[in-house]
């Protein structure tokens, strides 16, 4: 185990003490142990994540979770009382958390990165969390998933569980204490990265390449008019794909392919052949 946590129990009738030990998943000190080589906007730097929510939630790092969470946040006793949870793990721009929490008779989410300095690097605010609502998915975890949602803004509570005044001042009381409707039984949080003090990570860049005169029959997905193809459908998506444009004055026009274009040979009809890459 990586941490040990003594709490003494007070809501029994008796003196007593419970003890339980804390670990991480393998993916995510797996993560924490890794060299950091290159741009630290892109490759992440090492952290110490801490939180806590009232009365508790499942918090996910790009799909993985920061702990073992037996049974889920909607069916788990209540981890109020409890001191803040805490975890090692590589950060980087772009990363993102998805959390799901289930309040009791107060509510709030508090999250707060450091780094090893102990410099906040990461946290909860109204500016860079989310509400999104996956309804009953499974799935609901997956970045892939927050992001195809539409999302509304936080709520914040501004008199958080004690724990969490005690986590925040510990850091200069500069995180929030975030929730969706301060009447939503169980809400789901996300937010994208963007680390204090580094250069935000910049967005892929692409474009269509000139390669040869060629064309290959069938496997069409797209089509536009004009010499050359649309910059629009040229994409992370599309990356390797092939476009096959025909000069014909006004009646110029681009026929965009579901094949790599090193594959799209042996065509009747051959075209300027591009291919989406990446700059």
């Amino acid at each position: 185990a990586r941490y040990l946590r003594f709490l003494p129990a007070t809501w029994h009738g008796h003196i007593t003490m419970r003890v339980e030990a804390y670990g991480t998943q393998v993916g995510i000190e797996q993560a924490a142990t890794q060299v950091v080589s290159g741009s630290p906007a892109l490759s992440g730097i090492p952290v110490t994540i801490y939180w806590h929510m009232a009365d508790n939630a499942d918090v996910y790092l790009n799909g993985l979770p920061l702990r073992r969470y037996e049974p889920s946040f909607r069916t788990r006793h209540d981890e109020a009382p409890q001191p803040a949870f805490s975890t090692s793990a590589m950060l980087k721009n772009g990363d993102v958390f998805t959390v799901g929490g289930r309040r009791g008779g107060s509510y709030g989410f508090i999250l707060i990165a450091v780094d090893a300095s102990g410099a906040v690097v990461f946290k909860t605010e109204p500016q860079s969390w989310r509400v999104y609502q996956p309804g009953d998915r499974s799935d609901w975890f997956l970045p892939s998933v927050a992001n195809s949602l539409p999302t509304a803004p936080v709520t914040v509570q501004n008199n958080p569980w004690h724990p969490q005044k005690e986590l925040n001042s510990k850091f200069g009381n500069i995180a929030s204490s975030i929730w969706g409707a301060p009447s939503d039984r169980f809400s789901h949080l996300m937010a994208t990265v963007q680390l204090v003090g580094l250069p935000a990570a910049q967005p892929k860049k692409y474009g269509w390449t000139l390669q040869r005169t060629g064309d290959c029959s069938g496997n069409d997905i797209a089509a536009t008019m004009g010499a050359i193809p649309n910059p629009l459908l040229c994409n992370e998506k599309t990356e390797g794909l092939t476009a096959v444009c025909w000069d014909s004055g006004i009646l110029s026009r681009c026929t965009y392919k579901s094949v790599i274009a090193e594959q799209c040979t042996g065509g009747r009809n051959p075209g300027n052949l591009y291919k989406c890459v990446q700059f």
